[in-house]
């Protein structure tokens, strides 16, 4: 999936799909041929957690945390 795909898919800006990949809490993604970002549907699932801990509050390093522990 391109970034816009999984930006709509998981409720998360592009900028913030950016921002999380730069973070280090999603994977680095892969570079298609035209040197597109290509993500997986793994990659919206954790999307879609980070943005469901921060609607709850959670910080960003509290929520790096929880994703290092599995």
């Amino acid at each position: 999936m391109n970034i816009s795909e999984v930006a709509k898919a998981s409720g998360v800006s592009a900028e913030m799909v950016r921002q999380y990949e730069e973070s280090g809490l999603i994977r680095l993604a892969t570079r298609s041929g035209s040197n597109y970002r290509t993500h997986s549907q793994n990659d919206v699932e954790v999307l879609r957690f980070v943005k469901h801990a921060r609607t709850l509050g959670f910080p960003m390093k509290q929520i790096a945390m929880a994703r290092a522990m599995g």
